[in-house]
């Protein structure tokens, strides 16, 4: 059973994911022609969908804060170039199992490992499918902006395009790379909670 804290960030989580993909949709509507009256109604909604989120995220920031468990965990992942607080929260709380896991399991939790379409003597290309989506959905956002200002995952996914892949399997293979990266951190965060509580 998930800790209740767990439950109840990824519920305000979760809201906030709905928010976005809502705004997301009213944008949308201003790159077609619209009547007057609708014009002014989507940015009505835009402007309130906007402020609804700044509301949700200082609730979840204030929750955060609030769960010294949490916030000490949320902490050691916003010390990786990249993530940001709401970043790890989405990753801890869509993946709490983080730092008690092996890297090719929580690569393959997540859905970003590269998994082969073979059959018989034919090789087909490497995929990912599966995992969580909203936590990918976290990574992928994280993976953007690693990938240009993380100078070792700009280095993986500037290398990976070099060699011709594609900018979306190089972005994948970032984010597998911050993912495993954020389990050893949380792993190594663990042991020393650990080793402080027993020493007590």
């Amino acid at each position: 059973p998930l800790d209740p804290v767990v439950l109840e960030l990824q519920a305000l989580l979760d809201y906030r994911l709905k928010l976005i993909e809502d705004l997301h949709r009213e944008k949308m509507q201003r790159e077609h022609e619209q009547p007057p009256v609708i014009r002014t109604l989507v940015k009505t909604s835009i402007t309130t969908l906007e402020k609804r989120i700044a509301k949700l995220e200082a609730a979840i920031s204030a929750f955060v804060q609030s769960q010294p468990t949490l916030k000490s965990a949320v902490d050691v992942l916003c010390q990786t170039k990249g993530i940001g607080a709401l970043t790890a929260a989405s990753v801890l709380a869509h993946m709490p199992e983080l730092g008690t896991l092996g890297r090719r399991t929580v690569a393959a939790l997540a859905g970003v490992a590269p998994l082969n379409r073979d059959s018989g003597e034919h090789r087909g290309k490497q995929t990912i499918h599966g995992g969580r989506y909203k936590l990918r959905k976290a990574l992928y956002m994280a993976a953007l902006v690693a990938s240009r200002y993380n100078p070792v995952l700009r280095d993986i996914y500037e290398g990976l395009v070099k060699r011709g892949k594609a900018k979306k399997c190089a972005l994948t293979a970032v984010m597998r790379h911050l993912l495993i990266h954020l389990n050893s951190q949380m792993k190594k965060h663990l042991q020393s909670v650990a080793c402080a509580t027993s020493s007590k």
